[in-house]
Parts: structure tokens; sequence; C-alpha cells
């Protein structure tokens, strides 16, 4: 029996909470952010076919930025995030599988647009550290737990790239 890993797509929109404009005599700054994540994965589990509920989270979410414009085009930024992405699955009429994992996450993104206007797109990479792994089981409505730290159920580092357009509405 061939078993494929779990696959996280985690479609993210970004909540620029806190972003303080930039000057060019002051060309850094720092922003705070959220996000709400939307996530689910692709289970192989044979002779189950696992259906997926896609999982909506919004909370714990955070991350701190230090951003860097070279000039009124380029710039980058980096940080650190904390993040609870997880997924959500159906093996059959009486068994519902919950996983999530916290991690802690060193994003690096390359700005380019309008950094004056704070319009502009970003492309980066990113490195998380799974940190926390939870699992709830309901078999028949009844509900077992497990939650470990540093846990072998998930890789203990988790690479990403990314992508994300930001607009300032003024």
């Amino acid at each position: 029996m061939k078993k494929l890993p779990l696959l996280f797509i985690a479609c993210t929109l970004y909540i620029n909470s806190n972003a303080q404009e930039s000057t060019p005599s002051k060309p850094y700054y720092f922003s705070d952010c959220s996000e709400l994540i939307f996530s689910f994965g692709n289970v192989e589990s044979k002779p189950l076919e696992p259906s997926n509920i896609v999982r909506f989270s919004c909370f714990l979410h955070l991350a701190e930025q230090f951003h860097y414009n070279f000039n009124q085009s380029l710039g980058f930024y980096t940080g650190l995030s904390l993040r609870n992405v997880g997924l959500i699955n159906d093996l059959n009429d009486t068994i519902k599988v919950k996983q999530r994992v916290y991690t802690l996450g060193l994003p690096l993104a390359l700005k380019f647009g309008n950094m004056e206007k704070e319009t502009y797109g970003t492309v980066g990479v990113e490195g998380e550290l799974a940190l926390n792994y939870k699992q709830k089981v309901f078999v028949n409505d009844e509900k077992t737990k497990s939650n470990i730290w540093f846990s072998n159920r998930t890789n203990l580092f988790l690479p990403s790239v990314f992508a994300e357009v930001v607009g300032q509405t003024t």
C-alpha cells in the first residue's frame, strides 16, 4: 500500500494591522500582521476514501515583519510568524479526524511596486518549524485527543514559497 504524505495548501489573506509609512529619510519600518487561513489536504488511505473538509482558521496567526525599502520601487522584508495550520478528514460515516500544527516561521521576501504608496507585490520563501501537533479523532461521536510538542507525526521543518499583493486603501 502506497502512502502519500499530507499536502497542506493554505490560502492566506494578510491583514496589515499596524504598517507604518516609510519615508526617504527612514526607509525601514516594522509591521504587525495577522492571517485568515483556509487549508485542506490530499489524503489517501486504502481501503477508505477520506473526504476532505476545508478548515478555516483565524486564531492564532501572528507575525512581526521588518521591512526595508532600497528605493521607491524595490524592498524586502523578513520577520517571525506563528501559524495554526491543519486539516479535517471524514474517513467514513463514523470516523472524523482533525489535525493541526502550530509553526514558527521565518519569511524572506522581495517587494516590488510603489513603496511610497504601499502598493506592491512580493515573492518569497519561508521556513517553518513545527512546534506543536494536535489530533482529535471522533469515532461514533466519542472524542480522543493527543497533543505533542515537536512530534514525529509531521515534518519538523516545513519549507514554502509564497506571493502576495499588498495595496493601501486611502
